[in-house]
């Protein structure tokens, strides 16, 4: 690699050679890995990927000392901070990939076990879907990220996620938890939430027999699933919305962190904006929640608020939510974060700006994976940006 020049921008990476049967890393379109060193910081993302038969092989003009079938990787750096950088730098980022591309390329595949009952029912609510990576050595145990369901609590289903989980798999670096819960039309509050606590307590209780680690545990959720994670992880050492449901009502329900995509978080002063889900369906979700008009039950919007179990030793928390949210305001995003910062609780808050109630973006993606691995996953403290990130 000595003596040659990379420029800004995109640039052409060819990795060696590999067999092209094998799953590539995926997460999303396209991926990044953010990069620290000295007095900057990139990001390195992975925004396309093509194979490559002929040879000999060329790299930035030269020749490429290996033959046969290759993958290509383009590649784009960033500069977080705006400094230029030398060509040594640039040069080592280079080889960092060429040299993790075997790895990249042989990504292993998803095994789903789909339908695993948590609660000792036949009931199809309360199951579970578990995503390995197919080719985990024997003795391995993988942190586990687990996945909420969004839709009001009366819509959605555990699948909702299948392609979120497969892609958080397919890293190699996670387990991954679709679970289930009875919707506020079968069951009103509390059940939402004992059923999560269920779920997770169950696979604490067989962490070992699935492959997991049960000290490294993350819930995530969107919406209504936000909001179910966030007590998941808030209500984790006291136990207060912890239910009975299944075989394990003792064991914990505890997880090191918490991904948030735009839930509620205070349900006694938010309302609907201008009242879109109640125009739809002729009823506000809170009233179906707890079976009883909310404003009438402010207790019971209390106890399912986020909000008051907040609480010194509480799990980080990473939130991202749209800046023009129609049906969850982006102040409850921010009262979350105060109440956190307040509490000494780690908190990360992205706000998507221009976002909506739902979005998708490649530098979230990368803050996401930079939280979770500093939390569940390798321990690297790598930077986690809460910049405002503009959405088009």
């Amino acid at each position: 690699m000595d003596g040659m020049d990379a420029d800004e921008g995109e640039i052409l990476m060819l990795g060696p050679a590999f067999n092209p049967s094998e799953r590539f890393l995926r997460f999303g379109s396209p991926i990044g890995i953010p990069f620290c060193g000295g007095p900057s910081a990139f990001i390195l993302s992975i925004c396309g990927w093509e194979m490559e038969n002929e040879e000999p092989a060329l790299l930035n003009g030269r020749p490429h000392p290996r033959t046969g079938t290759r993958l290509l990787v383009f590649l784009r750096i960033r500069d977080q901070v705006g400094v230029s950088h030398a060509p040594l730098m640039l040069r080592t980022l280079l080889c960092l990939v060429l040299l993790a591309s075997p790895a990249l390329a042989a990504q292993p595949g998803v095994v789903v076990k789909k339908d695993i009952p948590y609660a000792g029912t036949d009931d199809p609510r309360q199951k579970l879907d578990l995503y390995l990576p197919s080719n985990v050595p024997a003795g391995k145990i993988l942190p586990l990220v687990i996945f909420i369901h969004g839709g009001a609590w009366r819509e959605g289903n555990k699948s909702d996620a299948a392609a979120i989980m497969k892609s958080v798999v397919g890293t190699g670096s996670f387990a991954a938890a679709s679970i289930g819960y009875r919707l506020s039309g079968q069951a009103v509050w509390p059940a939402q939430i004992h059923d999560c606590k269920a779920a997770v307590r169950y696979l604490h209780a067989n962490a070992r027999e699935l492959g997991l680690d049960p000290d490294h545990f993350a819930v995530s959720g969107m919406s209504a699933g936000g909001h179910l994670a966030l007590l998941v992880g808030l209500d984790g050492e006291s136990r207060i919305l912890e239910g009975d449901e299944g075989a394990y009502p003792k064991e914990s329900s505890k997880v090191c962190c918490v991904v948030n995509w735009f839930g509620p978080v205070d349900l006694v002063s938010m309302v609907w904006p201008d009242g879109k889900l109640k125009e739809r369906v002729g009823e506000n979700p809170f009233d179906q929640l707890f079976g009883v008009p909310v404003e009438k039950h402010p207790e019971l919007a209390k106890e399912a608020s986020p909000l008051t179990y907040i609480r010194a030793g509480n799990p980080p928390v990473f939130t991202a939510h749209g800046t023009a949210d129609p049906l969850v305001p982006f102040a409850q995003a921010e009262e979350l974060n105060d109440a956190l910062g307040k509490a000494h609780v780690p908190s990360f808050l992205s706000p998507m700006v221009g976002a909506g109630h739902g979005f998708d973006s490649q530098e979230l993606n990368l803050r996401i994976f930079a939280f979770l691995n500093r939390y569940v996953g390798n321990g690297l403290a790598l930077d986690i940006p809460t910049a405002p990130i503009k959405m088009h």
